[in-house]
């Protein structure tokens, strides 16, 4: 399965959005607390989970993080 992802070259005299073709998605977020974000999280992955999730500062207990309905 090839996704396309946009991605920002950052050039010392240029800035260009260009499409590159990755075969492994990992998503990093500061979460901040998870507890009222988690349907707000599910809903914006629905058709599309990336390979790897990490959130930092969920503030969540090991027996929370294991009832999380994310699959």
């Amino acid at each position: 399965m090839v996704n396309r992802v946009y991605s920002l070259e950052n050039d010392t005299n240029t800035k260009k959005l260009t499409i590159s073709k990755n075969l492994f998605k990992i998503f990093h977020q500061n979460i901040r607390g998870l507890k009222s974000k988690v349907d707000k999280l599910s809903n914006s992955f629905f058709r599309d989970y990336p390979d790897v999730m990490c959130l930092t500062e969920h503030h969540l207990k090991d027996y929370e993080i294991d009832n999380l309905p994310i699959d």
